[in-house]
């Protein structure tokens, strides 16, 4: 296993009863009163979803001054017993209650007292145990999730792990499934399993980044869900946190710096579509890999001495050089948007019917545009499309 588990707590979000349906499905948090036991089969669940989640389109974020700043009390823990001071939100036994009488405002203010940042740095100084810090987390997480519309029971995960040179903590709230399996006797039957592959609900906290760097801006992350559904909005109130690197735009300012670079290099247009051809190679092996484009790995990839358009060239800089002396925003690593860095390579369009893309080698070979009278000529047609137009016009 290239994972080491250090804690595991799972709790479980059950449909809670609704009082107004107007308000939309609610759930409730069932405590588990105990540490999950590390066993091969436990690693293993815990391997997957660290591999899924490295795959995966994930948002960045930071902890904001305000939450960092909050001079929370943490409750005491003493004899398992816990009170606010307000009486509308208790523990006592590990069972959860809270007095749905009071005002709103007055619930906020009580969840407020303790966010997640002070909640983590409690447990890091030892001030409480990894399954009391999951209770508590827990807690917060369902009040802040019945405020959207995608509050479902589920299996909620908080996992400590180390993997390489980096502590995780990692968050998921995981959905049940049916499936069919096949028993000694060949009768068939259908079993409950967890969903992992399509739970959408993640986040993880890079404990060693946000220890020993907390001006940095990517120790937070979580899965971006599907759209619509605001996931990032939630994580980002849950956490106590703020919007941190944004991939999409260090991408788009990579791309303004290839095409500078070969322009400052004076390349023709043939060697400027083979050297970014090789840039979008590099990006895609990186994405395929689960790896982040490193500026330095990209720089090396295209070496000025050995890549076949630039070691032709005189006074050739690297790629790192470029961008550090021109200034550049760029991250040293950040994972592109491979979709955005297609682009260039390739022409896209769409309007009025009509959607076209053909790589940049393409055009003034089988694809000619007529600039006077904004006319493309296309020589030579896809077959499946030549198949279509054959069968439409016979």
């Amino acid at each position: 296993m290239s994972i080491t588990i250090k804690h595991l707590a799972l709790h479980q979000l059950v449909a809670a009863q609704q009082v107004n349906p107007e308000e939309g499905a609610k759930v409730e948090l069932l405590v588990n009163e105990s540490l999950v036991e590390v066993t091969p089969i436990v690693e293993g669940m815990v391997e997957k979803l660290h591999q899924l989640y490295s795959m995966k389109n994930k948002g960045f974020a930071v902890f904001s001054h305000k939450a960092q700043s909050t001079s929370a009390q943490i409750p005491n823990d003493d004899n398992n017993q816990v009170q606010n001071e307000s009486s509308d939100f208790d523990v006592v036994n590990d069972e959860i209650s809270i007095d749905h009488s009071s005002n709103d405002s007055a619930l906020d203010n009580i969840y407020r007292r303790v966010p997640f940042v002070e909640l983590f740095q409690a447990l890091q100084n030892d001030e409480m145990d990894f399954l009391i810090f999951s209770e508590k987390a827990a807690t917060n997480l369902v009040h802040e999730i019945n405020q959207y519309s995608f509050a479902e029971p589920g299996l909620l995960l908080m996992c400590h792990y180390h993997h390489v040179a980096n502590d995780y903590l990692y968050m998921a709230i995981l959905q049940h499934t049916q499936s069919t399996s096949v028993k000694n006797d060949f009768t068939i039957e259908i079993i409950d399993a967890l969903d992992i592959e399509k739970s959408d609900i993640m986040a993880r906290l890079d404990i060693t980044e946000w220890t020993h760097n907390q001006d940095s801006s990517r120790y937070l992350t979580f899965l971006r869900g599907r759209i619509g559904r605001k996931v990032g909005d939630f994580f980002l109130d849950f956490l106590g946190a703020e919007t941190g690197l944004d991939p999409k735009r260090q991408t788009q300012t990579l791309i303004q710096a290839i095409d500078d670079y070969c322009e400052a290099h004076t390349l023709a247009k043939e060697e400027e579509q083979l050297y970014k051809k090789d840039v979008v190679q590099y990006c895609q092996v990186q994405a395929k890999q689960g790896e982040e484009l490193s500026i330095e790995g990209l720089s090396s990839f295209l070496s000025p001495k050995e890549h076949p358009v630039l070691s032709t060239k005189p006074d050739v800089v690297d790629f790192a050089s470029f961008t550090e002396s021109k200034g550049y925003d760029l991250a040293d690593s950040f994972p592109a948007d491979t979709s955005a860095i297609k682009k260039l390579t390739k022409f896209t369009g769409s309007g009025g019917g009509v959607t076209i893309s053909f790589t940049s080698e393409q055009l003034g070979q089988k694809i000619v545009w007529d600039k006077e009278t904004d006319t493309l000529t296309i020589k030579g047609t896809p077959p499946n499309l030549r198949d279509q137009l054959e069968r439409f016009y016979d």
